[in-house]
């Protein structure tokens, strides 16, 4: 049986991981003086800020809005896996942290490109696309910065 969700409550659930991340961020910045902790801190505020544009530039278009786009959603299992596996805990080292991070935003890049490719509407693809070049910036950027400490 095919799964079809409306893309905005698709969002819905990518903006609840996104709060939890940062909730366990912040707590660890409070426990941590980390100036890596600092600096995902500040990577994730940014890329929520453009997440949130994103979303206000293709959201505000009343009943024909992109978000009210029914899409089969049927995310792989490993696309399901590595968001699991990406959950965030207090108690976890800055290393664990920020590979956790970067799994969850390569899932995020990798659900984007499922869904992208899977739609013909034009705005919504151009939507979809554009969400899945941010999370690709946010990857490589946290990949890099991986290696640079």
């Amino acid at each position: 049986m095919m799964t079809y969700q409306q893309l905005g409550d698709i969002l819905k659930l990518i903006r609840k991981y996104h709060q939890r991340v940062r909730n366990t961020l912040n707590e660890a910045q409070e426990s941590t003086s980390s100036e890596v902790v600092e600096s995902i801190v500040s990577q994730l505020k940014q890329h929520e800020n453009n997440w949130q544009i994103a979303l206000s530039e293709y959201g505000d278009e009343g009943d024909d809005g992109v978000l009210n786009v029914w899409i089969q959603y049927v995310p792989n299992d490993d696309i399901q896996q590595a968001v699991q596996d990406a959950e965030l805990k207090p108690d976890m080292s800055i290393d664990d942290i920020r590979q956790s991070v970067i799994q969850f935003h390569s899932a995020l890049t990798a659900l984007y490109r499922t869904m992208k490719d899977s739609v013909t509407a034009p705005r919504v693809s151009e939507f979809l696309t554009r969400l899945y070049e941010m999370e690709e910036t946010v990857t490589g950027q946290q990949a890099w910065s991986s290696r640079s400490t």
